[in-house]
């Protein structure tokens, strides 16, 4: 559910183009005034996903690609206001773009706090990774610092970006400091299903399991992931 760029200008469509690639289903609804970045109501089709599948008997693939943070930094009036009201940073300095992360945070701890309530947190594996960084020169929106540069650039500013996973078998609290790639993670949820794509020709993808399951480190023996 969310942002989906494979199918220009059929985004906001009905039925999705997600549906030509693959998933049995899938949205994008449109931004109102209320939700200008569709937050609510991309975590709404999730958590509604969600509550048909918890209690079916076999697994579920669930991708929420949110439009926040992006350009146009936009973000509810009343949150918008809730953040002019505090006093501003001294590194991001835009209640705008602070309130667009918050209804963000605010959308993830939604569909966290279901899985809780269905009791699937204890058999899922949850990952948040962004793309990219922020753009280098909105100034006052966004800041790598202390990182070089931003979207767009392959310094760390544009490529080094938040990556968090939590699922059975990872130690909570746990750091890695192994350099990976967004598209591990298709070895990685295939390993999770049992699936080993590191004998399949032409799959640019290393499974992060191994690293997952050993609390952030590349296991004694392995001198790096193993890349198909």
């Amino acid at each position: 559910f969310g942002k989906w760029h494979l199918d220009a200008g059929r985004e906001y469509q009905v039925p999705s183009p997600v549906l030509d690639h693959g998933y049995d289903d899938g949205g994008h609804p449109v931004p109102t005034e209320d939700d200008p970045k569709s937050t609510h109501a991309i975590t709404d089709l999730a958590t509604d996903f969600i509550r048909r599948k918890w209690t079916g008997d076999e697994p579920f693939f669930l991708q929420v690609s949110y439009e926040a943070p992006h350009t146009p930094i936009l973000a509810s009036p009343d949150v918008i206001e809730e953040f002019r009201a505090k006093p501003r940073g001294v590194r991001h300095t835009s209640p705008v773009y602070a309130a667009m992360l918050k209804e963000l945070d605010d959308g993830i701890s939604r569909i966290r706090d279901l899985l809780a309530e269905t009791g699937l947190n204890s058999s899922t594996y949850v990952i948040f990774v962004s793309d990219n960084g922020g753009v280098a020169n909105l100034q006052e929106d966004t800041n790598n610092e202390p990182l070089r540069l931003g979207k767009g650039t392959l310094w760390e500013g544009g490529i080094r970006v938040p990556f968090i996973a939590t699922g059975p078998g990872i130690t909570p609290n746990s750091i890695s400091r192994v350099p990976v790639v967004t598209t591990d993670l298709y070895a990685t949820i295939l390993d999770l299903l049992g699936v080993n794509v590191a004998d399949q020709p032409g799959i640019e993808s290393a499974s992060l399991v191994p690293v997952l399951e050993n609390g952030g480190s590349i296991p004694e023996g392995h001198d790096q992931l193993r890349r198909g």
